[in-house]
């Protein structure tokens, strides 16, 4: 019994791997860009505490990881195999109209909607210096990092994986 609010999806991809095949995997050679607006650690938000775990995990694995991230954030792993770029999200209009016409502009009916076609342009630059087997985690609220490893994946045929950890849209905006 558990919470049925929890959903889990796994594709038939995952679903093959048997464990022995897991533990063997070379994560040495293993490069995963992390795509999270939300990554800044100064917040102590629930996407930035939870990305560093997995991040952190990562590396003691051996993998290389880069963070591509939407606001300020810092080095914090100190790791030959951690990198980070931050893309600023453009300045988000005072008024609501304004808010409303940056997402109609942009296409995605969320406030950091506005930062995903930059936030592509600088994930293809980092996919391209990454070594490697290459995997894009894309890891949403908001949603519009998950959008942002979508295009990502369509646009370098990298594959991603989608985290939704919490509702989009909100239900109290």
């Amino acid at each position: 019994p558990g919470d049925e609010r929890i959903m889990f999806l796994m594709s038939d991809a995952f679903r093959s791997l048997d464990s022995q095949r897991l533990q063997d995997w070379d994560w040495h050679a293993t490069s995963i860009l992390y795509v999270s607006h939300g990554w800044n650690p100064a917040l102590n938000s629930a996407q930035g505490i939870t990305g560093r775990r997995l991040v952190q995990a990562l590396l003691h694995a051996g993998a290389h990881v880069h963070v591509l991230a939407g606001s300020r954030a810092g080095m914090e792993f100190s790791s030959a195999r951690y990198s980070l770029t931050v893309v600023q999200s453009p300045r988000v209009a005072r008024h609501r109209i304004g808010r409303a016409w940056q997402m109609v502009r942009c296409g995605i009916p969320e406030i950091a909607g506005p930062w995903v076609a930059a936030a592509v342009s600088a994930g293809a630059r980092a996919l391209d210096s990454m070594p490697g087997h290459r995997f894009i985690y894309g890891r949403a609220f908001p949603g519009s990092s998950n959008i942002a490893a979508w295009h990502l994946s369509r646009a370098t045929g990298v594959p991603f994986v989608a985290h939704f950890s919490d509702f989009w849209p909100p239900r109290n905006p």
